[in-house]
């Protein structure tokens, strides 16, 4: 039953124009940064365009901006039941609880891998483009692209749609996940800021959860030719990370499959007493004019206003603007320490942090617009 829930997501997804998009970005990203590669990378002497270490990195920051892509298919699947409703029909048959949430939990999850793989396939079909030096250019290794596949996409990927599954699933609302995504978005951003507080590098090391700040606290240490040719180190801080953050999403999604259950929410409305009903309907309707004076224009006016700032509240866009607020407050705090030395918090570091934030906001604007 898990194999054909599994199958049964691919095949939904496959024929979602959807996937294809996100795929096509990644795939167009890649190349074009292949073929377009500047600030030194690519020439001659230097770190080759498909490096091991540029797929590596490219990964890592990528992997920041995936978190849209796999709420976008993590809560779709998560909540379509409940928002089609279908979830009587589908939990009125034999599939269990552990079968249903596996099933629809590990083919969302590789429903978002896909489109990942464009970055490798952008990045070779780069490569093979005849344009400008092929010196820029060294030999594409799989081998690479695999490591990095597993490192950064899988695992940032897994912990993300752990914790957004377990979410949609708990509170059966596409708002609440993509709160939560935002909500990830801030505190991995506050923890990167703090981490540089951090007089421990193996701790500091562990607190990216996206590993965006780089692959490893060596990296900047390789010479050129390591750059071109060496692949991750198997133990180290960056294998501790992935299992660390791993380790915490599955403790998320238990929590979410211990909570979760086949029967409804209970509602807050009354039920309605025998025979109300019929003495509703023989009450005489109240004598109404209609009334275009001044006053009802302003009382219009303002149970419209009522009503829009009402839904606006209802929709969840204040807690992200709270969100945002905690995020520009965590990072003001810290912006003129790190690593104990402190300077003026000149008007680049907070225009930093402000253009940061907006950057964020910007790319779950569309999401957003959803509620």
């Amino acid at each position: 039953m898990i194999l054909r829930l599994i199958f049964f997501e691919l095949r939904f997804w496959f024929r979602q124009p959807l996937l294809w998009v996100f795929l096509g970005l990644a795939f167009a990203f890649a190349c074009a940064l292949a073929v377009f590669e500047s600030e030194g990378v690519g020439s001659p002497g230097m770190v080759h365009v498909n490096s091991p270490r540029h797929v590596f990195e490219l990964y890592a920051n990528l992997a920041f901006l995936w978190l849209p892509m796999v709420t976008a298919f993590v809560n779709a699947t998560a909540i379509r039941d409940f928002a089609h409703r279908t979830s009587d029909i589908v939990f009125s048959t034999v599939v269990t609880r552990r079968q249903y949430l596996l099933g629809r939990f590990l083919g969302s999850t590789l429903v978002a891998l896909i489109p990942t793989m464009g970055i490798s396939a952008g990045l070779v079909a780069g490569s093979w483009i005849p344009y400008g030096d092929a010196i820029r250019f060294g030999p594409n290794n799989w081998v690479v692209h695999a490591q990095a596949f597993l490192w950064f996409a899988v695992s940032s990927i897994a912990f993300q749609s752990a914790v957004m599954f377990a979410v949609a699933t708990f509170v059966r609302s596409s708002a609440a996940a993509f709160v939560t995504s935002i909500a990830l978005v801030v505190l991995n951003v506050m923890a990167t800021a703090y981490a540089t507080e951090v007089d421990n590098t193996w701790l500091a090391s562990l607190l990216d959860r996206f590993r965006c700040e780089g692959f490893g606290r060596g990296d900047t240490l390789l010479s050129v030719h390591d750059s071109n040719t060496s692949l991750l180190p198997v133990v180290g801080a960056l294998t501790v990370n992935r299992l660390l953050w791993l380790a915490i999403g599955a403790i998320v999604f238990v929590l979410g499959y211990w909570r979760f259950s086949f029967t409804e929410r209970r509602s807050s409305a009354r039920p309605v007493a025998d025979g109300q009903d019929g003495g509703r309907m023989n009450t005489e309707l109240p004598v109404v004019s209609l009334s275009h004076a001044g006053s009802s224009r302003w009382r219009r006016f303002g149970r419209l206003m009522r009503s829009d700032l009402g839904s606006i509240y209802r929709s969840g866009v204040l807690d992200h603007c709270r969100a945002g607020s905690a995020h520009v407050r965590g990072r003001i705090s810290e912006v003129n320490q790190a690593f104990g030395n402190r300077s003026w918090p000149v008007t680049w570091q907070c225009h930093g942090v402000v253009a940061g934030l907006v950057h964020a906001l910007h790319r779950s604007d569309h999401h957003l617009l959803q509620w």
